[in-house]
């Protein structure tokens, strides 16, 4: 005779339970293990890619972003990057880090509205710094590890005249990182 529909109940949620535990571990410990690999194995560009002129035939200048001006991009640039390989007393350096995304905003070609930091933890004490730049075309943030050597930088620019290489650059040359992992994304809605 079969089990009763009770114990089935409770075995097939235990397995449940046990293959979810399973896929939560295994699932997270994959991504980090990849997202280390690509951290440490990436290295870090002078510039952002020139333009690819099948896909972006307006904007084929060498050694300038494709995405900074191009026609085909109505409502923005979305650019994120993980730096690994920094400075501890840079990343908690909140003064600085906090001139710094201001700096390379302004340098992108973006009008900043407001700005505010935060240290976690005594001045003294090499902790993390979350930084907020408010623009008139989107923001900047930056979110610090310096006990990891970690930056995570994320750049959202609208309009013609936001150049998202033209940032890059000044976070790349001031925080001396030695390791990145960069994706940009081009961010529209489509209202078909």
């Amino acid at each position: 005779m079969g089990q009763s529909p009770r114990l089935m109940t409770k075995q097939s949620s235990l397995l449940w339970d046990l293959w979810l535990t399973y896929l939560l571990v295994f699932g997270f410990a994959a991504v980090i293990i990849f997202h280390a690999i690509i951290l440490q194995t990436a290295t870090l560009p002078a510039t952002l890619p020139a333009a690819d002129p099948a896909v972006h035939p307006a904007n084929t200048t060498a050694n300038t972003c494709c995405y900074a001006s191009c026609e085909c991009l109505p409502k923005g640039v979305h650019f994120q990057a993980d730096l690994g390989g920094c400075d501890a007393d840079l990343l908690s350096d909140k003064p600085f880090l906090h001139r710094l995304c201001i700096e390379a905003s302004t340098a992108a070609g973006a009008t900043v509205l407001e700005s505010l930091s935060y240290k976690f933890g005594p001045a003294s004490e090499n902790a993390g710094v979350s930084i907020l730049v408010l623009l008139s075309e989107s923001h900047c943030s930056m979110h610090t590890y310096p006990e990891e050597g970690v930056a995570f930088v994320d750049f959202f620019g609208c309009g013609p005249n936001v150049q998202v290489d033209q940032f890059f650059a000044v976070i790349r040359r001031s925080l001396s990182a030695r390791s990145a992992s960069i994706h940009i994304s081009m961010r529209s809605v489509n209202e078909k």
